[in-house]
C-alpha cells in the first residue's frame, strides 16, 4: 500500500507535497542531480562561450566601453542563429530532463527501482506532445501579455486614463498566475496519461479545480524558500570566491558548486510538480500511486 492511500478523497495538503518532495530529493539526490546537472550544464557554459561568440563567428571583435557592448560590431545573423540553436537545445534537454525526474519521483513513491534508461525511453516517447504543451502555454501567456500591452498603450494615449496604466500592469499579473496555476500539472498529465497537448491542458484544469488557492500558496512558499536558498548560497559562494581569488582554480570550483546547487533546485522544483500531480489525482479520484503510474510499466 502506498502512502497516498492514507489520504481520503478530496484532500490536498501542502505539507504532504513538501515533505514527499524532500523525501524523493534526499533519497535520490545523485541520480536526480545527474539528470538535472546535464540539463543546466549548457546554461553555465554560456558565459564561457560569450567571448568567442561575440568574436570571430559573430563578426569579429566587439568594442566594450563605458556605454557597454558595441552591437554594431555583431553579426546579427550569427548572433540570433546561435540563440536559436541554444533555445532548441535547451527545449530538448529541459523536456527530457523533466520527464526523467518525473519518472524517478513516481518510481520512488511506488517503492520501485529506478532505471534511468527506462526514464529516458519514456521521455523520448512523449517528447513531441510535451513540446506541444509547452508551445501552447507559451502562446497563451504571450497572448495575454500582448493584450495587456495593447490596452496599456491605448490608455496611455488618453491623458485622463493614463493614471490607470500602473493599476492595469499590476492586474496583468493575475491572469498570468491563473494560467500558471491552472496548467501547473499539464506536463505530468501529458506524460503519465499519454494525452495530447490540448487534452493535457484541459486535464490539468480539471485536476486543479477546487485546489487552486492551495496551489498558489504552494508556489509562493516554494518561491520564498528558493529565494532564501539563493541568498544563502550566493553569500557562501561570494565569500569563497573572495577567499580563493588568488587560487587559479577557484573560479572553476565556484562554477562546479553552482552547478550542483542549481541542479538540486531544478530537481526539487520538478519533483514538486510531480508530487502535486500525484496528490491531486489522489484527492480528486481516490486512486493510489500504482494506478497513476501505469505508463512506467
Amino acid at each position: 500500500m502506498t502512502d497516498a492511500s492514507r489520504f481520503a478523497k478530496g484532500e490536498f495538503r501542502i505539507g504532504h507535497v513538501f515533505s514527499q518532495s524532500l523525501s524523493v530529493l534526499s533519497q535520490n539526490i545523485f541520480k536526480l542531480c545527474a539528470v538535472t546537472g546535464a540539463v543546466v550544464l549548457p546554461l553555465l557554459l554560456v558565459p564561457l562561450a560569450l567571448p568567442a561568440n561575440f568574436g570571430g563567428p559573430l563578426g569579429g571583435p566587439v568594442a566594450i566601453g563605458p556605454s557597454g557592448i558595441n552591437l554594431s560590431q555583431i553579426n546579427p545573423y550569427g548572433f540570433f542563429g546561435s540563440l536559436a540553436v541554444l533555445f532548441v537545445v535547451m527545449l530538448l534537454v529541459f523536456n527530457v530532463g523533466e520527464v526523467m525526474v518525473l519518472y524517478i519521483a513516481v518510481q520512488h513513491m511506488r517503492r520501485k527501482p529506478v532505471d534511468l534508461l527506462e526514464g529516458l525511453r519514456v521521455a523520448l516517447g512523449r517528447f513531441f506532445p510535451l513540446i506541444g504543451v509547452v508551445l501552447l502555454m507559451f502562446l497563451a501567456i504571450l497572448g495575454s501579455v500582448l493584450l495587456v500591452g495593447v490596452v496599456t498603450g491605448a490608455l496611455a494615449v488618453v491623458p485622463r486614463l493614463a493614471v490607470l496604466t500602473p493599476v492595469l500592469v499590476f492586474l496583468s499579473v493575475v491572469p498570468y498566475f491563473m494560467l500558471i496555476i491552472m496548467w501547473s500539472v499539464a506536463r505530468p498529465a501529458c506524460v503519465v496519461e499519454r494525452l495530447g497537448p490540448l487534452r493535457s491542458l484541459g486535464r490539468s484544469r480539471e485536476l486543479t479545480r477546487g485546489h487552486r488557492w492551495k496551489i498558489l500558496g504552494l508556489i509562493l512558499l516554494t518561491l520564498v524558500c528558493l529565494l532564501v536558498a539563493l541568498i544563502v548560497v550566493g553569500v557562501i559562494l561570494g565569500v569563497a570566491a573572495a577567499l580563493g581569488a588568488a587560487v587559479s582554480f577557484a573560479p572553476w570550483v565556484v562554477r562546479v558548486v553552482s552547478l550542483a546547487f542549481y541542479a538540486a533546485l531544478l530537481a526539487f522544483f520538478w519533483i514538486l510538480i510531480a508530487v502535486t500531480y500525484r496528490d491531486l489525482r489522489v484527492a480528486n479520484e481516490g486512486i493510489d500511486t500504482d494506478q497513476v503510474a501505469t505508463v512506467f510499466e
